[in-house]
């Protein structure tokens, strides 16, 4: 009797085992000694940006083409700072490392600086496909210039063509989804309170749970009026790709994932396996603001809400001869065909005086 049931006890302690699902522990598997764009290629086109990138968004889409929707950081106009005239083009690529292509314009901001322009700077294009319209939706950040960037705002244009094949655009309809104004709900304090100061709302990005509720990360700056030298972001949700977005004010503002540094431009994106939503980003440490940082930040949640604390991976962005410190990055790309687990990615890192878009793979451990 004491033999089976000694039987039973493992036997039950290796089914748990079995079942027990490990949570995401990412690596870095590879980093290109060189950048996929860099100032020679994106001047392989006219009107390139002279600053380089920051921000955007990096994907695959079902065809196996690797998308692009950047921020370009022109630098191109007497008396303007290289943040506000900003543009955006779809880029393409067959492998996400070689051959990307500039192709379509799909935005260009006025750079307009004295105050009346609410799209005066454009930042962190953000395309998302709604199968329940079947449109793709461009969400972005509009700045108030004055002459800084002030009074950010989130707005949605939908695909002037219909399918996945509308991803060039052109978007239109533009309306704002998320404002300092109450567009979205109560303004929390955390975002500040003076659109003629405060950043304001200056990143988004969404994603669907399974039982079709969309949520988001929003990002804030409010230095100017609270004198909070941090970035944060907070959580947003909609029945609907569309709208209309509610705040949360109940995990806002998500500093569970780190504080006191920064968090700035999360993207979510599901693992493989379906078991998590794994969000990257631009970890906003101290000794990156000096020039030194060569990490990513990386968060998850099952249920695609409560997110965990942080954790850190060296992209050894010093070394590789693409660019540190290592800022904004881009998404992640599943790879099963590279090896289990692993995931590209694009982030945007420093050198020779500009801004790259560098290439790296990571391995989620528990994937493995």
């Amino acid at each position: 009797m004491l033999v089976f049931s000694v039987f039973i006890v493992v036997a039950l302690l290796l089914v748990s085992q079995t079942h027990a699902v490990d949570t995401p522990d990412f690596e870095l598997v590879k980093a290109l000694p060189y950048p996929v764009i860099n100032s020679t290629r994106a001047h392989m086109w006219p009107g390139a940006p002279n600053s380089g990138f920051e921000g955007g968004l990096y994907f695959r889409t079902s065809d196996g083409k690797y998308h692009l929707f950047p921020s370009e950081c022109m630098l191109d106009r007497k008396g303007v700072p290289w943040d506000v005239h900003m543009e955006s083009h779809h880029w393409t690529s067959p492998d996400g490392i070689n051959n990307w292509i500039r192709e379509e314009l799909i935005y260009n901001s006025s750079a307009n600086m004295n105050g009346t322009d609410r799209r005066g700077a454009i930042w962190a294009p953000m395309p998302i496909f709604d199968t329940s319209e079947q449109l793709w939706n461009l969400f972005y950040v509009g700045y108030t210039c004055n002459p800084g960037q002030v009074d950010g705002a989130i707005y949605r244009l939908t695909s002037s063509k219909p399918g996945l094949n509308g991803i060039a655009g052109p978007y239109a309809n533009a309306t704002i989804i998320l404002d300092m104004e109450g567009v979205g709900g109560d303004v929390e304090p955390w975002e500040g309170g003076d659109a003629k100061r405060d950043q304001g709302d200056d990143s988004f990005f969404p994603w669907q749970l399974d039982n079709g509720t969309w949520m988001a990360f929003y990002g804030a700056h409010s230095k100017a009026s609270t004198k909070d030298p941090t970035w944060k972001v907070g959580l947003i949700t909609a029945d609907k790709l569309a709208g209309p977005w509610r705040r949360m004010p109940w995990l806002n503002p998500a500093e569970y994932i780190e504080t006191p540094e920064g968090i700035e431009n999360p993207i979510v994106t599901r693992t493989t396996d379906k078991t998590f939503y794994v969000a990257v980003f631009d970890a906003l440490m101290p000794d990156q603001i000096h020039g030194h940082s060569d990490v990513v930040g990386i968060t998850y949640a099952a249920d695609g809400v409560h997110f965990s604390a942080a954790q850190y991976v060296s992209l050894n962005a010093s070394y590789s001869g693409c660019g540190s410190p290592v800022r904004t990055a881009q998404g992640l790309v599943p790879e099963p065909e590279m090896c289990a687990g692993c995931y590209s990615m694009l982030y945007t890192g420093h050198g020779n005086g500009y801004a790259n878009e560098c290439w790296v793979l990571l391995r989620n451990k528990a994937e493995a």
